[in-house]
C-alpha cells in the first residue's frame, strides 16, 4: 500500500494541475466576454486579438484589411457576447479606408489598445466615399474619418474603450474618430488617445456619456467637436494645443436643446489661435481647475444655457491679430448672450509679453510687453443694445457675476450685504 502511494499523489498533483489550468482558460475568456467554444487561433496567450495575425491580409502597405478583420472575427457566434480586447503592437499601421466597429452585438465592449501605434490616414482614405447611410451636413464638413465608432445592433450600450492609439494623418483632411448622427454608441471612454494633423480630432455630432481622460489634440484644425445634445460628456486631464481654429468646440446644436451637462476639468489650453474652449449651444457646462495660456481667446461663451467657469488660470494671449473670434483677440473671457453665467476663483494673470511675427518673416519674435489693466469692455459698449459682449482680461478674480448680458447689463461686483461688511469698521 505504500509504495503505492507517491504514485496516487502524481495523479492527485496532476489533476490540480489540470483544473487550475481549466480555470485560466475560463478566466481569460470571461475577460474577453466570451461564452462557450472560442476559435483559439484568435486568441494569443493574454485573451487578445492581436491584428498582426490577420497580417496576410495587407494589401499594399494598407493595414485597414487585416484590422476591419480582427474587428470582425469578434462575433457571437464564435463564442463572444461582451466584446474583446483588439491589441495593436507598437508601429504604424498606414489606413486606406474608414474602419468601423459595431457591426455586431458582441462587439459591444470591444476595448482598442495600443500604446505606441499609430493609425495613419493615408491621402487613399481622403478620397474614399463617406461611411455613411446618408451624411448629414455635419458629417460632410468633418470629412472621411480613420475610425467609426456605431451603436451594437440590439445592444443598450456600446461600452466602448479605445485607449493609448494616435491617430495621425498624411493630410489635414477628415477626422480622426466620428460617430454617426443617428447611430450614437453610448457609454464611450477615450484613454490617453492623440489625435494630430486631422480636420477635427474627435467629431461628434450627437453624444450621450462619453468620457475623455489623458488625451491630446495637437495640430488639427479644431481639437474636438461636440455639436447636439452632448449629455453627460467628462472632459478630464487633456490637453488641446497648437489648433489652427480652436481647440474645444461645444455646438451648434440644431435640436430642440441644447447639449447639457459637460464637465471639463484639469485640461490644458494652449497657443489656440481661436478659442481655447467655444460653447456656442451648451447648458449645465461647469470649467474647473483648466490652464489656459496663449490663445487668441481663452472661453467663448455664446450659449444662452447655464455656463460656470470656477477656480481656472488665465495667462496671456496670442496676440497675433488672427481674428477667429468676433472680438479682440487680446481677451480671456467673451460674453454673448449668456442668461445664467457665473464666474468664481478664477485667476486672470497680467500679460507681460506675446508672439509676433514680422512681415513675410518665418520666425515668431517674443516681444517683452507692459501689462495692461483692463477688466471690461469700454462703457460705451457695455451699454444697453449696444454690443452684448463682456471681454474679461489682466482683472482681479470677480466674487460673482449675475445679469444678462445679451441686454448689455453684466455685474462682477461681490453682493451689496458683501460690500457693507467689508465697509464696516469692525466692532
Amino acid at each position: 500500500m505504500r509504495k503505492h502511494f507517491p504514485r496516487q499523489m502524481r495523479c492527485l498533483r496532476k489533476a490540480a494541475l489540470l483544473a487550475l489550468g481549466l480555470v485560466a482558460l475560463s478566466t481569460i475568456r470571461s475577460l474577453d466576454g466570451a461564452e462557450g467554444p472560442v476559435a483559439a487561433e484568435l486568441l494569443d496567450v493574454t485573451g487578445r486579438i492581436d491584428v498582426r495575425r490577420f497580417a496576410d491580409r495587407v494589401q499594399d502597405g494598407d493595414w485597414s484589411p487585416a484590422i476591419q478583420a480582427a474587428i470582425d472575427a469578434v462575433r457571437e457566434e464564435d463564442g463572444f457576447t461582451a466584446g474583446a480586447t483588439i491589441f495593436f503592437p507598437p508601429g504604424t499601421y498606414r489606413v486606406d479606408r474608414t474602419l468601423i466597429l459595431g457591426g455586431d452585438r458582441a462587439h459591444g465592449g470591444l476595448h482598442l489598445l495600443g500604446y505606441g501605434a499609430t493609425l495613419l490616414g493615408s491621402v487613399a482614405l481622403d478620397g474614399q466615399p463617406l461611411p455613411y447611410d446618408e451624411p448629414e451636413p455635419e458629417e460632410k464638413e468633418a470629412g472621411v474619418p480613420i475610425l467609426l465608432l456605431r451603436k451594437p445592433p440590439g445592444v443598450e450600450w456600446a461600452d466602448y474603450v479605445i485607449e493609448g492609439l494616435r491617430f495621425s494623418r498624411q493630410q489635414k483632411n477628415g477626422c480622426a474618430i466620428a460617430v454617426p448622427w443617428n447611430d450614437v454608441p453610448k457609454q464611450t471612454s477615450f484613454r490617453r488617445v492623440i489625435a494630430q494633423g486631422q480636420k477635427i480630432g474627435v467629431h461628434i455630432p450627437y453624444a450621450w456619456q462619453f468620457s475623455f481622460t489623458d488625451c491630446s489634440f495637437r495640430g488639427n484644425d479644431i481639437g474636438m467637436q461636440i455639436r447636439s445634445h452632448g449629455n453627460h460628456i467628462n472632459i478630464a486631464g487633456c490637453e488641446f494645443r497648437r489648433n489652427h481654429y480652436h481647440g474645444l468646440v461645444i455646438g451648434p446644436d440644431r435640436c430642440q436643446w441644447a447639449s447639457n451637462v459637460q464637465h471639463i476639468s484639469g485640461c490644458i489650453f494652449e497657443a489656440n489661435k481661436g478659442y481655447g474652449v467655444l460653447l456656442r449651444s451648451s447648458a449645465q457646462t461647469v470649467l474647473t481647475g483648466n490652464y489656459f495660456e496663449g490663445n487668441g481667446t481663452g472661453v467663448g461663451v455664446y450659449t444662452p444655457w447655464e455656463v460656470t467657469i470656477d477656480t481656472n488660470l488665465f495667462w496671456g494671449y496670442y496676440g497675433h491679430g488672427w481674428r477667429h473670434s468676433r472680438f479682440p483677440d487680446n481677451a480671456h473671457i467673451v460674453v454673448s448672450g449668456c442668461q445664467r453665467l457665473h464666474l468664481r476663483n478664477n485667476r486672470y494673470a497680467a500679460v507681460t509679453a506675446w508672439f509676433r511675427r514680422p512681415e513675410e518673416g518665418t520666425r515668431w519674435e517674443y516681444v517683452p510687453r507692459r501689462p495692461v489693466r483692463q477688466a471690461l469692455a469700454p462703457r460705451h459698449l457695455r451699454r444697453r443694445n449696444r454690443n452684448p459682449a463682456l471681454c474679461t482680461r489682466n482683472a482681479r478674480c470677480p466674487s460673482s457675476s449675475t445679469g444678462r448680458s445679451a441686454a448689455g447689463t453684466f455685474s462682477t461686483r461681490p453682493p451689496r450685504s458683501a460690500r457693507k461688511a467689508k465697509s464696516r469698521p469692525p466692532a
